[in-house]
């Protein structure tokens, strides 16, 4: 969505209706320095996207990560940090294959129990580029900090692999169009960030709809070619804009069959209030936890279920989201929000949240294992989906015959230890 600059007043309306003036931004993280100790590299890489081996070659080069569109070749240069300078001749795709399972069984046993944080900061970033757009960019980004934000997913083996991010600034979203972004991957949450290709975000209606994101501007979407798949495991992808190195970024979660993964709203079931974000929005408070609530979903991590966090939060929350969670101590996981800039609740949150786990059903069937929310809509949306009374929790809400109420989180703890492990 492009905000005109006469129609940027000093009122915006939240997640829930209010009106409020302000800077609800999201964080950017700050850790943008290579501490892995490695040696500085340059490697080639062909991005075309193809069915063919990707032909890479490392050698030495200025110390710069931007990439450069080699003139004449569909390659680029960049700078890249290896742990083992002995394997610089390593080629992109066989980085890919070593770091994670690229066999497609899709009847094996999801490994790490629980996730590793996926922390490894970006290396040094060097100097920033010159804006695309001279003019219209700089009004953009003057509108307020950064609220970019990357689309978490779950991915069967087999599904095409997108990597999708949102770029916007201030408290009217106001999208960066047409600027160049650098991709990097983290694959299987390794050591290493590897360069993947530079994108630039569309306006409006430019793209097709991918993994249920419109394009409402401001946007990158860029497929894995099959040189770049990544295999079964958990990555993370960075997106850093050229113009000012402010970062997105999005968790893949690539799954086997029998991945086993438990749902959680956030808002009031796992933060102390449905409202209490007001307070971080507006005031900076941090809202407090539910107590046991990390401890219940950290349980069912440690038993190799997946972490899904459900909520109807506005889209610009979500790397927040991710904040919070870490900060409180929840394992970490996939986050999917709404795309509205409010928020929906009522019978719209229902609908979405009921959409989103059809979905996720039709790609991994029978792979929701249980639900935990605290109101009607959550388990209304968690009963239509199929989920059984009995692992459809509600926390200090009683569902009635759709559900099974939870006054104390700690009373879930002997249930999660004693699930059937789903680590190797």
């Amino acid at each position: 969505m492009r905000m005109s600059p006469g129609s940027r007043a000093c009122s915006y309306l939240l997640v829930f209706g209010l009106a409020a003036c302000g800077d609800a931004a999201v964080g950017v993280a700050d850790a943008l320095h290579d501490t892995s100790g490695g040696t500085d590299t340059a490697v080639v890489v062909t991005i075309a996207d193809t069915t063919s081996d990707a032909d890479a070659a490392a050698t030495e080069a200025p110390d710069t990560l931007v990439a450069d569109t080699l003139e004449g070749a569909d390659t680029f240069a960049v700078d890249a940090t290896v742990e083992d300078t002995a394997a610089a001749d390593t080629t992109i795709e066989d980085t890919l294959v070593a770091t994670a399972d690229t066999s497609n069984d899709d009847t094996s046993t999801f490994v790490g129990c629980p996730p590793a944080p996926c922390d490894t900061p970006l290396p040094d970033l060097g100097a920033v580029q010159a804006w695309r757009h001279t003019v219209a960019t700089p009004i953009t980004t003057f509108q307020g900090d950064p609220r970019h934000r990357g689309q978490d997913l779950y991915l069967a083996p087999n599904d095409p692999q997108w990597a999708l991010a949102k770029f916007a600034y201030g408290p009217f979203d106001d999208d960066l169009t047409d600027e160049d972004v650098d991709i990097y991957a983290l694959v299987g949450c390794g050591a290493s960030w590897i360069y993947l290709a530079t994108a630039t975000t569309t306006d409006d209606d430019e793209h097709a709809t991918v993994e249920g994101v419109a394009d409402s501007g401001g946007r990158v979407y860029y497929e894995l070619p099959a040189s770049q798949r990544l295999g079964l495991g958990r990555h993370r992808l960075a997106f850093v804009v050229r113009g000012d190195h402010s970062v997105a970024y999005q968790t893949i979660e690539v799954l086997p069959a029998d991945a086993a993964i438990v749902v959680s709203d956030v808002d009031g079931t796992q933060t102390s209030s449905e409202t209490a974000e007001f307070g971080a929005v507006f005031l900076g408070v941090d809202p407090e936890a539910r107590p046991y609530g990390a401890d219940v979903l950290t349980a069912f991590a440690e038993r190799g279920f997946h972490i899904f966090y459900l909520t109807a939060r506005p889209e610009w929350l979500h790397a927040r989201t991710h904040e919070w969670l870490a900060a409180h101590g929840y394992p970490p996981g996939v986050v999917h929000t709404s795309f509205s800039f409010t928020g929906v609740n009522g019978a719209d949150a229902s609908a979405y949240k009921l959409a989103e786990l059809d979905a996720l059903d039709d790609r991994l069937p029978g792979a929701v294992m249980f639900t935990i929310g605290n109101t009607d809509t959550d388990a209304a949306a968690f009963s239509d989906a199929g989920v059984p009374p009995d692992h459809s929790y509600l926390y200090q809400y009683d569902p009635g015959p759709l559900g099974t109420e939870v006054d104390d989180y700690a009373t879930l703890l002997p249930v999660a230890r004693a699930q059937l492990s789903h680590c190797e």
